[in-house]
């Protein structure tokens, strides 16, 4: 009689009496043995795994650069007990890009930051661009709020600085500086501490380079103050030093 066996795992070999004595031994035509199959399963198991973890950690390295990227820092909240005097001030820029950039969408209200939908302010790519907003009167000014375009170029804000005076010359960049916009991610707002500085005119601009202005909202908070002209150019100058 014929003896038939196999042995080993993948690739096994079935062994086959000669009747005349001797085996020959051929490919493997029967099964392979349940606990093989099984061994087999289990690594391919652990190696799906290793690979899942492996992309799952890229994955949590990516996002966790993204977050460090775009999330703002924490800013101060303006006291709500001053009121945003920029509301009813007249506004002008040093050009204007289109028709959906008008200095006065700076000032409209509106906490949208999409350019597109005519809510934002932006001039043409100026060599120290600025914007300016006419209080109508003389205010102290505790903050300035600004709001970043939202759907693009949030770093042409960078180094943009708020100045706050009595002087419309170049568009009150002559003017003492309050503070300065360090970075500021798309559609972010950032609260500036300006201490009480004296002014009727508020200055955006970015210094020292050819770049666009886009603002998509500024927020002026203060109060109004009964003094002369000169107490107040004295006193702003006295808080500008400080800066």
């Amino acid at each position: 009689a014929l003896g038939i066996w196999c042995w080993g795992a993948l690739g096994a070999q079935s062994r086959i009496r000669n009747p005349n004595g001797g085996l020959i031994s051929s490919p493997c035509t029967c099964p392979t043995p349940p606990a093989m199959l099984l061994r087999v399963l289990l690594l391919a198991m652990v190696v799906q795994k290793s690979m899942s973890d492996y992309y799952d950690s890229i994955r949590d390295d990516f996002l966790m650069q993204i977050d460090d990227e775009e999330l703002p820092l924490p800013e101060p909240t303006p006291p709500s007990t001053e009121p945003n005097v920029a509301l009813n001030g007249n506004t002008t820029q040093s050009s204007t890009y289109d028709k959906f950039g008008d200095s006065w969408n700076a000032i409209d209200g509106s906490t949208d930051n999409i350019y597109m939908k005519g809510v934002c302010s932006h001039t043409d790519l100026d060599i120290e661009p600025w914007w300016m907003v006419d209080l109508k009167a003389l205010y102290r000014i505790s903050y300035v709020s600004v709001t970043n375009r939202g759907d693009c170029c949030n770093e042409r804000l960078n180094g943009a600085e708020v100045r706050i005076g009595n002087s419309t010359k170049d568009g009150g960049t002559r003017n003492l500086r309050c503070n300065t916009i360090r970075t500021l991610g798309r559609g972010d707002t950032v609260h500036l501490h300006c201490e009480g500085m004296l002014g009727r005119y508020v200055t955006i601009t970015i210094p020292g380079r050819a770049e666009y202005l886009t603002l998509c909202e500024v927020k002026v908070y203060g109060v109004p103050v009964k003094v002369n002209a000169t107490d107040a150019l004295e006193y702003t100058e006295e808080i500008g030093r400080a800066h």
